[in-house]
């Protein structure tokens, strides 16, 4: 997933890459849904939008057919990212707040992995 910080800013890019541009890029997704909650519809329809745009780099890289991903992985990120989509439409159709939760605990939990070290994968990838 190394298109997927470019959703977290260009000043951001310049310092970060690789997994830790990435855990960055869901960390700072995932602050802005939580204090989008407390800041109105427009707030949360915008983290929302930025949201969606991460996961849909994330999709857009991940469904390469040369990305060396396992294909387990691949298949549970793709699925995971039609569980975002969808709640991302019922947030925007819906303006009760607790919709975000997921979106929230997703994205934290992809940071997570992100900066948990692999053998397979170095951090400049």
């Amino acid at each position: 997933m190394t298109v997927a910080y470019q959703a977290y800013g260009a000043q951001q890019q310049n310092a970060l890459g690789g997994r830790t541009g990435e855990a960055h890029a869901f960390a700072e997704a995932a602050r802005r849904l939580h204090e989008a909650k407390d800041e109105g519809r427009r707030a949360v329809i915008q983290a929302l939008k930025h949201n969606l745009s991460l996961w849909t780099q994330v999709q857009a890289e991940v469904s390469a057919p040369d990305h060396p991903m396992s294909p387990a992985l691949r298949d549970n990120i793709l699925a995971l990212s039609i569980f975002v989509d969808r709640r991302t439409v019922e947030a925007i159709a819906d303006a009760d707040p607790g919709l975000l939760d997921a979106l929230i605990d997703i994205n934290r939990g992809m940071a997570q992995g992100q900066m948990t070290p692999t053998a397979t994968t170095p951090d400049s990838a």
